[in-house]
């Protein structure tokens, strides 16, 4: 049987803004002083605990799915996630990266870019690759690529999310059918508020 999603959360927690300790963070969060250093916790529990990369491996290994929050443009997140992935990589080799980075519509031009039939350039280009892309969501796809993972792009084409900020919600049952595929399945009215 597999683990359920709520008997384990992870935390990748940051230096350089982590705050003084408190019942919710354990000391050794707040002696995070650099802008690369970082510290999985683990929250399920009775209090945090500090977990190493392969202890957190180890633990999720066996999950359909691990999601990992980030503050998109923080250099210790991203340290993380790749130690992270490296270390999953190693104990479940069929695993697949998803990508908050690139929206649903380029998935054909990331899996372009994996398959080498096209360049870094273009993916950046077509894939509307995010400024901070070299710095930080490189080396997880060049991992990806290099270790023959799929990719999949996340993330709902701005230019839908936008229109239905403006438009509402309704907007959705005015899209084609092929446009619709790009979004989830039921959405919830959180929507308008996050433009």
């Amino acid at each position: 049987m597999r683990p359920s999603l709520l008997s384990l959360v992870l935390a990748a927690l940051i230096g350089a803004g982590a705050r003084a300790p408190s019942e919710a963070q354990p000391a050794a969060v707040a002696a995070l002083s650099d802008f690369d250093s970082f510290a999985l916790m683990r929250l399920a529990g009775a209090a945090p605990a500090s977990v190493s990369v392969a202890e957190a491996a180890d633990a999720l290994k066996s999950y359909d799915v691990v999601f990992l929050g980030e503050l998109h443009d923080h250099a210790a997140n991203h340290l993380a996630e790749m130690a992270l992935l490296r270390a999953l990589a190693d104990r479940a080799p069929k695993i697949a990266l998803s990508l908050e980075q690139f929206e649903r519509d380029v998935q054909p031009v990331v899996d372009d870019y994996l398959a080498g039939r096209i360049g870094e350039e273009t993916l950046t280009a077509k894939g509307r690759a995010w400024s901070n892309y070299a710095e930080a969501y490189r080396p997880l796809v060049e991992y990806a690529k290099d270790h023959r993972l799929p990719v999949i792009a996340a993330n709902a084409p701005e230019s839908i999310v936008r229109c239905i900020g403006r438009l509402g919600p309704d907007h959705l049952r005015m899209l084609p059918a092929d446009r619709r595929g790009f979004l989830a399945i039921a959405t919830d009215g959180d929507l308008i508020a996050h433009r």
